[in-house]
């Protein structure tokens, strides 16, 4: 197997590790909140980035805005977010983090630091940077880099 199909298909594996409902469910046992990944990821954008409309919480998160409102909903129900007009237009609905919200956030986060501390205890400092410095290096380039057909690379590089 080449180094391409090797990174691709750990890619993959990657992929379908942090997609794993079970694994979701463990992370969320452990740090005793009962959030599905949807959910987290909205609270951590709000978290992370302050009040903000669901429109910008469902870009940033790329979930479609039906989406976004259901759970947004739940995570009001759980005391988790509160939702209010914005000041400047009050057809536009803000969510916060509340104080249990954050509390939620950070177990989580906990946990899941945790858990990377643990899988990277078997491995040298050099390796855990390079690591690091690699895996960032890959995000940004897949940002930077649009997708394009086979098609069309065989013709730009002859």
């Amino acid at each position: 197997m080449d180094d391409l199909a090797r990174t691709q298909r750990a890619l993959e594996q990657l992929d379908r590790l942090r997609a794993n409902r079970n694994g979701h469910a463990g992370l969320a046992a452990a740090a005793g909140v009962d959030l599905s990944r949807p959910a987290y990821a909205l609270l951590r954008a709000i978290d992370e980035h302050g009040p903000a409309p669901l429109g910008e919480l469902a870009r940033a998160t790329g979930m479609d805005a039906a989406s976004t409102g259901r759970q947004v909903r739940k995570l009001e129900e759980l005391g988790l977010v509160a939702r209010a007009p914005s000041a400047a237009d009050a057809r536009v609905v803000v969510v916060t983090v509340t104080r249990a919200g954050r509390d939620a956030r950070r177990r989580i986060a906990d946990v899941l630091e945790a858990h990377l501390r643990d899988v990277l205890d078997r491995w040298s400092a050099a390796d855990r940077r390079m690591l690091g410095e690699l895996l960032q290096r890959l995000v940004d380039d897949f940002r930077d880099i649009q997708f394009r057909s086979p098609a069309n690379r065989m013709r730009s590089s002859a």
